[in-house]
Parts: structure tokens; C-alpha cells; sequence
């Protein structure tokens, strides 16, 4: 009798990553940032946060501070663990978007703060947490937005000054129905954060939105 040794197929791996999930109403620490940064020793977490940036902080302590939240086990195993962040996402409307995302978009990467010892930071990301309601609404403003019909279809991505675009002449006739935006004043960044979105959907979708792929990457490059 030969017996092979069974080979599961299901590619199950534990998160070697630190990572945060930004929930509804509360922060998570996946078991990889519990263990890296201690988090087992510690009861408390001071929250700081860069908003132009879409940066979040993290001091983890044991000290009595009334603007500190509680650190608790959300696993059985002890393994994670979570704190409130109801009043934080709230504030912060990219934050509230960012918790309404998917699962997967939700989680991000924390990495120890180079200058600052005993900081965590994550990158979070611009999640278009602004909703024109009128033109006037768009004056002078930069960034990435996008355009979506009322069935919650993106038909397109772009970046740069957003009421010029709105307005250029190819775009009257473009069926769409919503423009959400997030403010982005660096070129740079701004082309980050729309190739960000556009990776993301694409990734899910299998597609790009329906203008981005008709217009193509000239159009994206001349935004």
C-alpha cells in the first residue's frame, strides 16, 4: 500500500502582515500586529490621525488618559484584538466610508513610526467620503473622484481639478448620475490614489469603469 501524505488545496495561511480593519464601529488587530507589537501587555490605544495625509497613529499604553480607548480580545483564542472607534469614525468622513468598504478594503497594513518611538502608523486611503450636490460645490477643488449612476455603477475614475473636468465638453452627454470626491492637492498623490481605485475595481470587476475604458490611458494621463 502506498499512502501519499494529503495536501490541502484550500491555501489557508495565517496573515504573516501587521494589519488594522477599519469595522463599523470599532478598530481590529489582526493576530500578526498582537504579536509584533505586544499588544498583550497593554490595555489602552491613543488614537492620532493626519487627515490630509489619510494617515492613522497608534500608541499603545497602560496609563489612565480620558482621550484613550480600551484594548479587548474579539477571538476566542485571544489571538486579536479590537478597540471603539465609534466617535473617531464619525469625525473623519473618509474613515466612515472606509468601514461601509468590503472586507478585504477595509484592512491595511501598520508599520512601526521611524521617528516616533512607540508609534504604529497605516496608510489608509481617500475613499471619495464627498458627495457634490451641486457644481458650486466643486469650485476650486482637486483630488480623485468618480462618477456613478443612481444604481451605485462607477462609470468613471479620474483625478486633478474636478469642476473642469465635470465641465469639459466631451463629458455633457456621459450618462452618470453622482460625483464623489476626495480632496487631493499633490499631483503625485493624486495620480496614486486614482491608480489605487482603478487597481481595486478592476481587480473585482475584471474591468475597468466603462468611460476609463472607452477614453483609455490618454485621457487619465491628461486629467
Amino acid at each position: 500500500m502506498a499512502l501519499k501524505p494529503f495536501v490541502r488545496t484550500d491555501n489557508f495561511t495565517r496573515d504573516s502582515t501587521p494589519r488594522i480593519s477599519i469595522r463599523r464601529q470599532h478598530i481590529g488587530y489582526n493576530g500578526a500586529f498582537v504579536k509584533e507589537a505586544g499588544l498583550q501587555n497593554f490595555k489602552k490605544v491613543k488614537y492620532s490621525i493626519d487627515d490630509e495625509n489619510f494617515v492613522i497613529g497608534f500608541q499603545f499604553h497602560n496609563s489612565k488618559d480620558p482621550n484613550s480607548h480600551s484594548l479587548f480580545s474579539d477571538n476566542p483564542s485571544n489571538r486579536t484584538k479590537a478597540s471603539s472607534a465609534v466617535q473617531l469614525i464619525a469625525q473623519y468622513g473618509f474613515i466612515k466610508k472606509i468601514s461601509e468598504l468590503d472586507s478585504l478594503d477595509r484592512q491595511f497594513e501598520v508599520k512601526r513610526d521611524i521617528q516616533e518611538r512607540g508609534l504604529w502608523v497605516a496608510q489608509l486611503c481617500p475613499a471619495f467620503e464627498h458627495t457634490a450636490s451641486s457644481e458650486s460645490d466643486l469650485r476650486g477643488l482637486r483630488g480623485v473622484y468618480r462618477y456613478k449612476r443612481s444604481d451605485g455603477t462607477v462609470v468613471y475614475i479620474g483625478r486633478g481639478s474636478i469642476l473642469s473636468r465635470f465641465n469639459a465638453p466631451e463629458r455633457k452627454e456621459w450618462d452618470f448620475d453622482i460625483v464623489e470626491y476626495s480632496i487631493i492637492n499633490n499631483p503625485a498623490e493624486q495620480s496614486k490614489w486614482e491608480t489605487y481605485w482603478l487597481d481595486k475595481l478592476a481587480e473585482k470587476e475584471n474591468t475597468l469603469p466603462f468611460y476609463n475604458k472607452i477614453k483609455g490611458k490618454k485621457e487619465r494621463n491628461n486629467d
